[in-house]
């Protein structure tokens, strides 16, 4: 009980979530890619872009959260901190209510769009199914912003490793249920229905796990509803919520644009190109993202020095797994795109490119946004957020209107580079008042090896190795990304004393444990 009540701080929870994070990152990702390979032979490139917008409308609704979710985990580690179980009871309580209110006005919405889809995605006789798609959808979302509550608390109290596990044994069932849809010619509907009995399976399997906390008696899920803590919760989830909008608006609209801008089956480029260099910035991310509560339980002991140590980790740990990724797809992306696709939908590979850009520049942002999330200083981020937001989208726009499906990747990038790269790093370290070359010392100067290594590894494997063909392709991708890693963690090794010492710290619990097995 003692490491569950630290809420994510010691070491040990930290790790075991984030490996956990991982396991479900994987799986999702490997059924992710089976699924798009399946759905675009069995529907084609149109439905297959319809299929994306719906589920980016739906989507949206999401928004709905209003931030919420996120003010729930930071005063959930906080309480837990604290051991206020009264406080914890009122802020699960109040989240229960709001949640269900929110879920029902998803639904509600997803209704009154439903008469509307058909002229607005110009669809023809495609239109019944998709109204359908999208109701179901719509009621998805719903539901699984009543399942924030059990999320947002578990992930408060420091069990994101239950969060993954429900993930991987829902994604194994979800997906495997989309994929005999599709193969049974099941189409947008049966699609949408399977994809929402789905969701409420995992939310009902996350409720049930977090009934396993040990302080789950203190908390009155519904009956614990207070005003002043809902006012609490949204004046602080205002502020996620305008952050979360403003990053929907420039980076979650892309596929809608494409498609109100385009014909539709220009979505499948996109949706696919995303799925692809996606996979690099959420193998990143999905680990560092479970430092929300860790930096708010650092920020109530006033550690600075703990939290420019984790976030100077994750940006470095994040890119120098992003840009080596991103130069062997770059090199290699398109052998690599057929071997997973088979036909390839022209500019598939122009906007994994731009894509992977884009999205190695915006990792400081990211980690910035954890950051100034967990702590609750989020006020931070809105300086910078409405601004970005509108020169992003109509950078979008332009460049989609006149270079086509890349536009949206072309359109982001300026101010990716200038907000998320330059702007907001520096915003932290002043905040923590920790010295802005610092951070370039312990942060960059290691990831401009990484990529002039990268890039090196790239020309020499092109050039001299011979091969080609699909597989050889993947083979050489996968051998720019080792040689990036070891030589990065070789110059750690040799330069960073923090780094070496937890190094050799995991070298000797390793060993003890395997010393132990091996007495067993």
């Amino acid at each position: 009980m003692p490491e569950v009540q630290q809420g994510n701080a010691s070491g040990r929870q930290l790790l075991r979530n984030f490996f956990t994070s991982y396991v479900d990152f994987a799986v999702a990702l490997v059924l992710g890619l089976l699924f798009a390979r399946i759905a675009l032979h069995r529907l084609g490139p149109a439905t297959y872009g319809l299929w994306a917008v719906l589920g980016a409308i739906a989507g949206y609704l999401s928004l709905l959260d209003a931030g919420v979710s996120t003010a729930v985990v930071g005063r959930v580690a906080s309480c837990i901190a604290r051991e206020d179980h009264e406080e914890l009871a009122d802020v699960v309580g109040t989240a229960g209510v709001f949640f269900v209110a929110s879920g029902a006005v998803a639904v509600g919405l997803s209704g009154l769009l439903v008469p509307f889809i058909a002229t607005l995605l110009r669809l023809g006789s495609v239109a019944p199914a998709a109204q359908i798609a999208l109701l179901v959808l719509g009621a998805r979302t719903g539901v699984n912003l009543v399942g924030l509550r059990a999320k947002s608390a578990l992930f408060g109290s420091g069990r994101g490793d239950w969060i993954s596990m429900v993930g991987v044994a829902t994604a194994l069932v979800t997906r495997t249920a989309q994929i005999a849809v599709l193969l049974l010619g099941g189409g947008l509907v049966g699609l949408a229905v399977v994809t929402a009995v789905g969701g409420l399976v995992g939310v009902v399997w996350t409720t049930v796990v977090a009934r396993r906390l040990p302080w789950h008696h203190t908390w009155r899920w519904f009956r614990g509803f207070s005003a002043s803590m809902l006012g609490q919760l949204l004046r602080a989830g205002g502020r996620n919520a305008l952050v979360a909008v403003s990053g929907t608006v420039s980076y979650g609209l892309d596929s809608l644009i494409i498609g109100l801008m385009l014909p539709v089956s220009q979505v499948a480029p996109y949706n696919l190109a995303t799925s692809t260099a996606g996979f690099t910035r959420n193998l990143s991310t999905y680990g560092t993202n479970q430092l929300f509560p860790t930096y708010a339980h650092a920020d109530a002991l006033g550690d600075n020095e703990r939290q420019f140590q984790l976030f100077s980790r994750a940006v470095l740990g994040s890119m120098a797994v992003t840009i080596p990724l991103a130069a062997a797809l770059i090199g290699f992306g398109q052998p690599i795109l057929h071997l997973w696709l088979g036909a390839v939908p022209p500019r598939t590979f122009d906007v994994v490119v731009a894509l992977n850009i884009v999205f190695a520049f915006q990792l400081p942002g990211h980690q910035s946004f954890v950051f100034l999330t967990g702590i609750g200083r989020t006020e931070l981020l809105l300086r910078f957020a409405l601004v970005a937001t509108v020169v992003n989208l109509v950078g979008t726009v332009f460049a989609t209107r006149y270079l086509g499906p890349v536009g949206p990747a072309i359109g982001s990038l300026p101010q990716v580079v200038v907000t998320d790269f330059a702007i907001l790093p520096v915003v932290v370290c002043r905040f923590l008042r920790t010295p802005v070359r610092r951070y370039l010392r312990e942060v960059m100067a290691p990831l401009a090896l990484v990529t002039l290594l990268a890039a090196a590894t790239v020309v020499v494997l092109r050039g001299l190795v011979p091969g080609h063909s699909m597989p050889a392709a993947a083979g050489k991708a996968v051998g720019v990304a080792a040689v990036s890693w070891v030589v990065l963690v070789v110059a750690l090794l040799r330069t960073d004393e923090v780094f070496r010492t937890r190094a050799r710290a995991v070298v000797r619990q390793a060993a003890s444990r395997a010393k132990a097995l091996t007495r067993r």
